[in-house]
């Protein structure tokens, strides 16, 4: 089923009525991420892949009860921005983690979670309990885990409107010794840093203040170079990020078709856009 979307902005107006919250994709201020949360209306779903268009949804599994909870929600979080007290990318986050929780429900037919107090208490002990078992295989991050578990026990005591929801649940602890400090980078690490630094800064500066045009070739100062090319996504590791497999980066020039075609063949590429983080992604 390919479902319907309509993009909500948060906050809502005053008086504002979600007529399909099954459709409702919550867009938040100042950020260019959204928010899925009309998809728990279905309660057999598949939200694995990042694309939204290879989601897939069994429209006879629509719930009416999980409609009327997306309501609530909306206007929940409406409210804590409402206030100002929490930023949009935080309150963002929070829902994450609402609907992490929701999915794992559902893929376990607990489809009462959030409908009803007492189904969604004997859930969230159940979650708890597995999040527990994978910190101690050492599959998930102990303070990760007891993070986003008070952040779950916070929005459904607000959800439910009782302070004692789940008090007697065992949530784990953030523990000092479990963080990871960042480790200081060598002299050598900070000098190539900062020249990059310093080398991006002044060519994007000229770039933009003399009008110039794409490539933009990089140089530091240490003689290290790069070709800034025309490209609306974010690099990720390798060459062939997305959208980059069709230029030279240490050139700033297209590379030939048969060049292209060469190395679509070398990562198993489908077309240019296509790079092998996709495809792990996907997979």
């Amino acid at each position: 089923m390919n479902r319907l979307y309509e993009e909500v902005r948060m906050p809502l107006a005053e008086g504002t009525t979600l007529l399909h919250p099954e459709r409702a994709l919550l867009r938040w201020e100042g950020m260019s991420g959204r928010s899925d949360i009309g998809q728990i209306c279905y309660l057999t779903r598949d939200t694995s892949s990042p694309q939204r268009t290879r989601r897939t949804f069994d429209p006879t599994s629509f719930c009416s009860e999980r409609a009327r909870v997306v309501r609530l929600l909306v206007t929940q979080l409406s409210g804590r921005m409402a206030l100002g007290a929490r930023r949009p990318v935080t309150i963002f986050m929070d829902l994450r983690v609402v609907l992490d929780f929701v999915n794992w429900a559902d893929s376990q037919r607990l489809h009462q979670v959030l409908c009803d107090e007492k189904a969604t208490a004997e859930a969230v002990h159940r979650y708890f309990r597995e999040r527990r078992d994978q910190v101690s295989l050492g599959n998930q991050n102990r303070n990760s885990v007891a993070s986003r578990q008070r952040i779950l026990l916070s929005m459904l005591r607000e959800f439910f409107r009782s302070d004692d929801f789940c008090a007697d649940a065992r949530a784990l602890r953030q523990q000092q010794d479990a963080w990871v400090p960042t480790a200081v980078p060598d002299a050598e690490a900070q000098a190539a840093l900062l020249a990059w630094a310093d080398a991006l800064f002044s060519s994007i500066s000229t770039l933009v203040l003399d009008f110039k045009p794409y490539p933009v070739r990089v140089t530091t100062v240490r003689g290290e170079h790069l070709c800034l090319v025309p490209h609306p996504f974010g690099r990720k590791k390798g060459d062939d990020s997305r959208g980059l497999l069709g230029w030279n980066l240490e050139t700033g020039e297209p590379r030939t078709r048969e060049d292209i075609t060469k190395r679509m063949a070398e990562t198993g590429a489908n077309t240019p856009h296509e790079s092998s983080e996709d495809r792990r992604t996907d997979s």
